[in-house]
């Protein structure tokens, strides 16, 4: 029975192979083929691409532009675990045959050890303050010992009237505590002002000079006249206010003593005249605090007209206590115009007196 199954099937695939070529339409000529019809449909257009092969690899398309009703999407920070001990830094490298180490929080790093610097001694000076807010003045005077004596004088002057003011307060002081502080003012004055450089306050030539601040100048403008072969010319006063000049006890009193000289220069800067005045010494029951010099002398004859530069230099005699004699020394320019003699006044005999000096 099988076997006649087999054979009714290899005839019937015979028959159905056969069919097609017996229907009508179904064998094709070789010659009724139109050969232009087949190479236009396999042949491709020019500049036209390869068609798609599932052998090459395809671009994805662009994606669209961004649309004005989508948000634009902002990248995300990066978030660290507490597993991460190092955030920003790169996990340690391995060596091959040893086990990672494990993460883990880093572990608490002892503190540097500081050396804490040697406090330095304290000065004498903040310990004599102390000594005198405590009320300790004579510890004060025994921290003030390495001074020298002038600084010593000096800083018992202004500690104690630091510690004075620092107790109460200035407002809260009475007139006797005032009058001490002022007093202990001037004390301190006195110490400086010799140390200190001189100092011309004021310069002026001057009708008539009474006294310290109390004088009658001429003015700016004012032209003296000079002198001929027998009449000597105006006589010039200058006023002359000095600064910082030293007054040294001796014995009971105090000494002050001051020179200068005087010099005439021309237009061209060439000395015509000079005039030395000596210095005198003056002395007083108490330190002076104001001092002045009246320089007066007659103009020189002849002079020609014109204009002329005073030139006025003090000196301070005393020994300064800073060693630097120059710094004992001040000058002042003054400007002033000479023009034509008076012939009506009466002519004098040829006679100069010598320069006087007023203190």
């Amino acid at each position: 029975m099988t076997r006649r199954v087999g054979i009714t099937s290899v005839f019937l695939g015979l028959g159905a192979s056969c069919l097609g070529g017996c229907l009508p339409g179904s064998v094709h000529d070789r010659d009724s083929v139109n050969t232009a019809d087949v190479r236009e449909r396999f042949t491709p257009a020019p500049n036209a691409p390869d068609p798609p092969s599932a052998y090459h690899v395809q671009q994805p398309p662009p994606p669209p532009p961004p649309s004005e009703d989508k948000p634009v999407v902002e990248p995300v920070a990066q978030t660290h675990f507490p597993g991460d001990p190092f955030p920003g830094l790169s996990a340690p490298s391995v060596k091959a045959g040893e086990p990672p180490a494990p993460f883990g929080p880093p572990s608490e790093l002892a503190p540097p050890i500081v050396q804490a610097e040697k406090a330095p001694p304290e000065s004498p000076l903040l310990t004599a303050f102390r000594s005198l807010l405590a009320n300790r003045s004579a510890d004060a005077l025994e921290q003030l010992q390495s001074y020298d004596a002038a600084s010593r004088e000096m800083l018992m002057t202004l500690l104690p009237m630091a510690a004075r003011v620092g107790d109460g307060g200035l407002n809260h002081s009475t007139p006797q505590e005032t009058a001490v502080l002022l007093e202990q003012l001037r004390t301190l004055e006195g110490v400086l002002r010799p140390r200190s450089a001189l100092a011309l306050n004021q310069a002026r030539f001057c009708r008539k000079i009474n006294g310290f601040g109390d004088y009658q100048p001429w003015p700016d403008d004012h032209v003296f006249q000079a002198g001929t072969a027998d009449q000597r010319g105006e006589r010039m006063q200058v006023y002359v206010e000095v600064g910082n000049f030293a007054s040294r006890l001796n014995g009971t009193t105090y000494e002050t003593s001051l020179g200068g000289v005087v010099e005439i220069r021309d237009s061209n800067n060439k000395a015509v005249s000079r005039m030395d005045f000596p210095p005198r010494v003056v002395r007083s029951q108490t330190p002076r605090a104001d001092y002045f010099l009246n320089f007066q002398f007659y103009l020189p004859a002849p002079l020609p007209e014109g204009r002329y530069t005073l030139n006025v230099l003090v000196k301070d005699v005393l020994d300064p206590a800073t060693g630097d004699a120059a710094s004992r020394n001040a000058s002042r320019t003054l400007n002033f115009t000479v023009g034509a003699p008076d012939l009506s006044r009466v002519a004098a005999k040829r006679c100069y007196p010598p320069p006087i000096i007023r203190p």
